[in-house]
């Protein structure tokens, strides 16, 4: 399956791989310091995304909004352990797993130790590792394959891997077909993987093609006849038009715009939506489209095609007049990303927080006395990590975002590994940038979780092969 053919810079031959022993040592200690989370928040922290997919189960009435695949993944679990605890328990082992096997090979590859076993320190005892393993959302196994994918390339440009073996790139197939489809933006990855794995010289071109077509098949098969099959609703283009009321609200709030481009009709009916004296006075870019939501406007007139026609005319209109606006809008949402902790919910710190007590309700869970014993200490735990200064250290992005951009520019260098763990790692910023509203924390983990395995080789030297 593999050949191993690197050296370090010095020409002696690198460890090649993982020990047994290591890797088992390893994977026992994150199993340990993550289980008090699972128990804590057992049978797992619901938000309205995770409810509706549980729900779509139940019903057997499956949309797209969220993708429908992590639906059917976590069907899987459902049927086979009647609860969503099991999701919790496979997320908690699939962390240990990812964690075990590279900090395993990191420990091999003639680090500078201490550094490796501080970075193994920071994940175990991470409450942002913690918390993510026990939510029930599509970012967690995104973010963790993106993870893997990422340190695939890196690693395998480190032990000479190559992956020649058909059966172990039909399954990476399937598994890089799962990865672009369990988040909608996770799609930018289906062409990036082969190319990463081939600049690594983990594949070759062949079978980066091979791969690649592969996967986009499954992609097809998924969007076309699977869905065609559950009679899943795949048009989601009239709940996603709500998004144009952020871009709209910044180029009313600017006082630079003018409306005079407008027409009588498109005029009144962005009037009647978002109200120019409302907006001026209210509209805020921190939060993304919360403000929307505090001050009760509602994006439903756009379902009615005739007014949605005539807002998008006013908004293209409006955004070609003053792009401005709209690029200071989005580095705002840029600067929020990386620079304030983003959005956690309540319900992860909070035992009695309505939302979770509710929805545990509606779908007949009960959480357990020992549960509710270790949710009071981790949620004080949490607590504490989100006041200044530690916030900056576990929960800010701009660490991560340091990090990454440290690994591209040793990428640019020459290191292959590098340039292509972080490039896509580093792709979901621009992805979001370009079209989403909130900056919630979960949808940039992958940034967070690779800072932990990137860190230790930022101080290696680039490996001569």
């Amino acid at each position: 399956m593999s050949e191993k053919i690197c050296t370090d810079p010095k020409n002696r031959p690198v460890d090649q791989g993982a020990t047994p022993t290591s890797f088992v040592s390893l994977f026992i200690l994150f199993t340990i310091t993550l289980s008090p989370w699972t128990l804590a928040y057992w049978p797992g922290v619901f938000t309205q995304d995770s409810f509706r997919s549980w729900e779509q189960l139940q019903n057997g009435e499956f949309s797209n909004l969220h993708p429908y695949i992590y639906t059917l993944y976590l069907g899987v679990f459902r049927s086979l352990f009647g609860t969503p605890g099991a999701v919790l328990t496979f997320q908690l082992l699939s962390s240990a797993a990812l964690g075990a096997f590279f900090f395993s090979l990191a420990l091999r590859h003639n680090l500078y130790r201490p550094i490796v076993w501080l970075a193994i320190a920071f994940f175990a005892l991470s409450p942002a590792v913690g918390i993510m393993s026990t939510t029930i959302w599509k970012d967690v196994p995104f973010s963790l394959l993106v993870v893997f994918w990422a340190l695939l390339a890196l690693a395998g440009d480190r032990q000479g891997w190559r992956i020649k073996n058909l059966w172990a790139l039909f399954g990476l197939s399937l598994l890089l077909g799962f990865t672009g489809q369990v988040r909608h933006n996770g799609v930018v990855l289906i062409p990036l993987v082969p190319l990463a794995l081939w600049w690594s010289r983990v594949l070759t071109g062949r079978h980066a093609a091979l791969l690649g077509t592969t996967a986009v098949i499954l992609c097809l098969l998924v969007r076309g006849p699977i869905a065609s099959a559950l009679k899943v609703n795949m048009d989601i283009t009239v709940p996603r038009r709500g998004q144009y009321l952020q871009f709209m609200g910044a180029l009313l709030a600017d006082s630079n715009t003018n409306l005079d481009v407008l027409s009588a009709n498109e005029r009144k009916v962005v009037e009647d939506i978002l109200p120019l004296q409302m907006v001026r006075e209210q509209f805020s870019c921190v939060d993304g489209n919360e403000w929307v939501h505090d001050v009760n406007v509602t994006g439903a007139p756009l379902a009615n095609e005739p007014a949605y026609a005539l807002f998008m005319s006013a908004f293209k209109k409006l955004a070609w007049s003053n792009p401005r606006a709209l690029l200071a809008e989005r580095l705002c949402y840029l600067r929020s990303v990386l620079f304030s902790r983003g959005f956690i919910f309540t319900s992860e710190m909070e035992s009695d927080d309505e939302w979770t007590v509710g929805v545990r309700n509606a779908l007949g869970l009960k959480s357990t006395p020992l549960s509710d014993t270790l949710h009071g200490y981790l949620g004080a735990f949490v607590w504490q990590s989100v006041s200044t200064p530690l916030r900056l250290l576990v929960w800010n992005l701009w660490l991560p975002f340091l990090v990454l951009c440290a690994a591209l520019w040793k990428g640019v260098r020459g290191d292959h590994g590098m340039l292509s763990a972080s490039i896509l790692v580093l792709i979901q910023l621009p992805c979001f940038v370009a079209v989403a509203l909130a900056p919630d924390w979960r949808y940039f983990y992958s940034m967070h979780l690779s800072m932990y395995f990137l860190i230790p080789y930022l101080f290696q030297a680039v490996p001569k092969s």
